[in-house]
């Protein structure tokens, strides 16, 4: 199943990925628009030829052979944090230690330097694709086996784009991507817990996390460029 799930998911972010190696057409535009594809052909699925009897809108209980196991028991934590690991581990050791990898960090920052070093730019962002693509359907096939344990109507919930907040925070850096998933599941769950208990709107959370991710963006620019307030600059230059 594991096999499965990473194959489709490969060959479905492929499609996407040869519009851009063909077209030239922006892939984050053109893969966000085939999340509503993918959406719309499992509300579908589960709605029609998939659905279980009754009212809503999901398929048959999974065989509890194919359940992904509890860490511990008494606990929701599934083995699907140890997929997450791995696949974490490995991708930190493609991008830093292979010439697979390097060709790749290449080819995603500079096109003309990567064709004019002998890259095959092509192969390379289709193999990225590739591999992104089996491993978001790796995570959503963990949603599948160890919560849900059936395919239901969004039973996603907006985790890619979390994804893309979290790899921005990480600031594209596989092993920082581990404590800062941590760090926004917990402010995802205490959220939830936080408007049980007290009430508070969970747009509490949400405010924050786009602070943080607003922050994080205008860090990156201050790097690179300098505010210049006219009056302010005037007075230090005749101070100084």
């Amino acid at each position: 199943m594991l096999l499965a799930a990473f194959l489709a998911g490969a060959i479905w972010a492929g499609w996407v990925g040869a519009l851009r190696v063909r077209f030239g057409g922006n892939d984050v535009l053109i893969s966000l628009m085939a999340n509503y594809v993918a959406v719309f052909i499992v509300q579908y699925l589960v709605s029609g030829p998939m659905r279980a009897p009754g009212d809503l809108p999901q398929t048959p209980r999974l065989p509890v052979e194919s359940w992904l196991p509890f860490v511990m028991s008494g606990m929701r934590a599934h083995w699907g944090i140890a997929i997450a690991l791995v696949a974490t581990l490995f991708v930190f050791w493609l991008l830093r230690a292979t010439p697979a990898g390097y060709e790749i960090k290449v080819a995603g920052l500079n096109l003309r330097a990567a064709r004019y070093g002998g890259i095959d730019v092509n192969r390379r962002q289709m193999g990225a694709i590739f591999l992104g693509g089996g491993l978001a359907a790796l995570a959503g096939l963990c949603a599948v086996l160890g919560v849900q344990h059936r395919l239901m109507e969004g039973i996603s919930g907006g985790v890619g784009f979390i994804g893309v907040v979290v790899a921005l925070l990480a600031r594209l850096n596989p092993l920082l991507v581990i404590p800062t998933a941590i760090l926004y599941g917990g402010l995802e769950v205490g959220g939830s817990a936080m408007q049980r208990q007290t009430g508070l709107p969970t747009s509490v959370v949400l405010i924050l996390q786009s602070l943080v991710v607003l922050l994080i963006l205008a860090g990156d620019m201050l790097r690179y460029y300098r505010l210049r307030i006219p009056g302010l600059n005037k007075r230090r230059c005749q101070l100084a």
